[in-house]
């Protein structure tokens, strides 16, 4: 009789503690790694920040000091992300035009730079938008 209870007691305790790896290596399992949605979101951000750029939006946003219509019109983001877009000069490190569809808190960051006419000249300028998820 003592060897059956020892039995059952090794046998409840080998389910017990299996079940709890079960339960560890499941909870692991359905912890999302951060890394691959961010760095798509950088791939995102700096495609739309190209394609402002080759459409001439950036430039014909700079030259008439306007919102840049493509950002109003939300055609190109998805609608899962919130952004910030800010314009500014070379020669000036306050923002000349800004455009935003929500806060972001946790961002990503992409530059680009672009060349408009400022005023009779040419002139470089920057673009920076901040992205992140909803």
């Amino acid at each position: 009789m003592r060897g059956i209870l020892f039995s059952t007691d090794a046998v409840l305790a080998l389910l017990v503690s299996m079940l709890f790896i079960g339960y560890i290596f499941h909870s692991l399992s359905l912890i999302e790694s951060a890394k691959p949605r961010m760095e798509s979101l950088q791939k995102i951000s700096g495609d739309f920040l190209q394609i402002l750029e080759e459409d001439g939006s950036l430039k014909m946003s700079m030259e008439s000091n306007s919102d840049i219509p493509i950002v109003n019109d939300g055609r190109i983001l998805p609608s899962n992300l919130c952004y910030e877009l800010i314009l500014t000069s070379k020669d000036s490190q306050s923002p000349l035009i800004s455009s935003s569809n929500c806060a972001c808190k946790d961002f990503v960051l992409s530059r680009r730079s672009f060349i408009a006419s400022n005023g009779t000249a040419q002139a470089e300028h920057f673009a920076e938008l901040k992205t992140c998820y909803k």
